[in-house]
């Protein structure tokens, strides 16, 4: 696969000037950006025979610090994409408007994939093989350090947000919750980026 300049958009079938609308989206998303090549101009495509598919869904995020560190750790554990819910309708503006304050230029380089709502992500993403597994403290969760938490097969990771979490609808939508145990209660919970780290 081709890798691209790190400070341009990939190459894209669809007009940047085109409007989309919620029914008119790819069922398979639109991509952002292809990969690129690392900090030293290596390739970051990931190669044939490694571990199974990971895919990080960045949606419901609020802060954009968050946001771009979510990117770059997915990046950094060897995500195949990093893929987000987007209210904008152009695949530009798409590109344009997700905020990745601190991505420190892992938006670049990371593959990324944009759908109209968190339903048409989650079809797609079954239809790759992918198991979906929040990461969410509750009852049903299983610690992200157990074995049985990851079987080997496709798995897309859902974060939930920073004030509460995943919500009962996107509980819904997964097919298992992890969670990241604690050794002391000098929190209550760690941030989505740290808790995507450990479980990544």
């Amino acid at each position: 696969m081709a890798t691209w300049a790190s400070d341009a958009l990939p190459p894209c079938d669809d007009d940047a000037a085109a409007e989309y609308d919620d029914d008119s989206i790819p069922a398979d998303g639109v991509l952002l950006q292809r990969g690129g090549t690392g900090p030293a101009g290596e390739s970051i495509v990931m190669e044939t025979g490694q571990a199974p598919s990971l895919y990080v869904v960045i949606h419901n995020i609020k802060s954009s610090d968050n946001v771009g560190q979510l990117i770059r750790t997915a990046g950094a554990f060897g995500a195949k994409e990093v893929l987000v819910v987007s209210a904008e309708r152009t695949a530009r503006r798409m590109r344009k408007n997700l905020r990745t304050f601190g991505a420190h230029g892992s938006d670049k380089r990371v593959p990324m994939r944009a759908f109209a709502s968190l339903a048409q992500l989650i079809a797609w993403v079954k239809s790759q093989g992918c198991r979906v597994v929040g990461v969410e403290i509750d009852d049903s969760a299983v610690s992200c350090f157990s074995p049985e938490a990851w079987p080997v097969r496709p798995t897309c990771l859902l974060p939930g947000n920073e004030g509460d979490g995943l919500s009962q609808a996107q509980i819904e939508l997964c097919d298992a919750l992890v969670y990241v145990p604690q050794y002391a209660a000098a929190t209550a919970s760690l941030n989505v980026n740290a808790a995507t780290a450990c479980v990544l």
